[in-house]
């Protein structure tokens, strides 16, 4: 049935972590009187400050998700930064990385052309293409059947809807280096370690966990097949740890667990059959024929039960180069 192909891949998961508040039906904390687009800019400007404010402009009402709501737009006084949002079907962390980097290299040369003239960069329109590097690497002959079962759900207060949380934290790489050199690992690795053991040991432990603790790391499927898209083509791979007889207890075992579980998963036969299992999905006729309307209920239905599949998603962007003077 669909339902039971829905929960047989949970890669649609990717990003999922963060989406619960949002796609849960339960509408908690919302009280109070409709408002119009007047008292939601005033709200927005309460929020962000007046004093911070540069520029502020609504983008409408946004009426096609579970709940309406205003778009608000704010400029603050800050003129060092360059922020985008970029929706996510249209291209992935890697897509999103060499198109911010492109905005800003270009920004510079209008600002300071006389200080970059001697940059030269190489002509990009022809590197990078918009083919769908899924059809063309997936393999229909391997096996893509799987069963994988619930997580541990974090607890605590949730963010209110609609709501984003965001925590900014410096680290200091040369010292977060020498950390990941003691237990030989990469630096994903050595942080995807620390979340886990974090959770276990912050949340976890405190609400009698039973369910396996899993995390959801996307990985960039350009290093495993030859494609130059600039569209989606990333897959993910899903860290299962089962807190019995106390192994996985200390910060060490936890490191050496995250290791083992990056090479198995990471190999080239598990990377294809994790893509191929969501691009047969995709293909599915039975699913292909389903109208439009009919399906994005499917979709939600689906999202409720594949969410359960993971407990968090972490993701690495990794290093952002810049070129030369820039």
């Amino acid at each position: 049935s669909i339902e039971e192909n829905f929960e047989e891949y949970d890669g649609l998961i990717y990003d999922g972590a963060y989406s619960e508040h949002i796609t849960s039906k339960e509408k908690k904390g919302l009280t109070g009187n409709e408002i119009n687009e007047e008292k939601a800019k005033q709200i927005a400007e309460n929020f962000a400050g007046k004093d911070n404010i540069k520029d502020l402009n609504t983008l409408g009402l946004a009426e096609n998700g579970n709940i309406k709501v205003y778009t608000i737009e704010i400029t603050t006084n800050d003129n060092n930064k360059i922020n985008i949002d970029i929706f996510h079907a249209l291209t992935d962390g890697n897509g999103g990385n060499i198109f911010f980097r492109e905005l800003v290299y270009t920004y510079l040369e209008m600002c300071h052309p006389r200080d970059l003239k001697q940059e030269i960069r190489r002509p990009r329109k022809i590197e990078y293409t918009e083919e769908d590097s899924y059809i063309k690497n997936y393999s229909k002959k391997i096996d893509t059947k799987s069963k994988n079962k619930r997580a541990y759900e974090l607890k605590g207060k949730k963010i209110p809807l609609t709501g984003i949380s965001a925590i900014h934290q410096i680290i200091d790489l040369d010292k977060l280096k020498i950390e990941c050199e003691k237990y030989d690992a990469t630096v994903t690795q050595y942080l995807t370690a620390v979340l886990m053991y974090s959770i276990y040991n912050t949340n976890y432990i405190q609400n009698k966990g039973k369910k396996p603790l899993k995390i959801c790391v996307p990985v960039n499927l350009k290093k495993y097949f030859p494609s130059k898209t600039l569209s989606n083509f990333f897959s993910y791979i899903i860290l299962s740890a089962k807190f019995k007889n106390n192994k996985l207890d200390t910060f060490d075992n936890m490191v050496e667990f995250v290791k083992k579980e990056f090479k198995e998963k990471l190999s080239e036969e598990e990377v294809l059959r994790v893509m191929s299992s969501n691009v047969k999905l995709g293909n599915n006729f039975f699913i292909k024929i389903i109208p439009l309307f009919l399906k994005n209920i499917l979709v939600r239905i689906g999202y409720l039960e594949i969410r359960k599949h993971s407990t968090i998603t972490y993701s690495n962007i990794g290093r952002v180069g810049i070129l030369g003077n820039y």
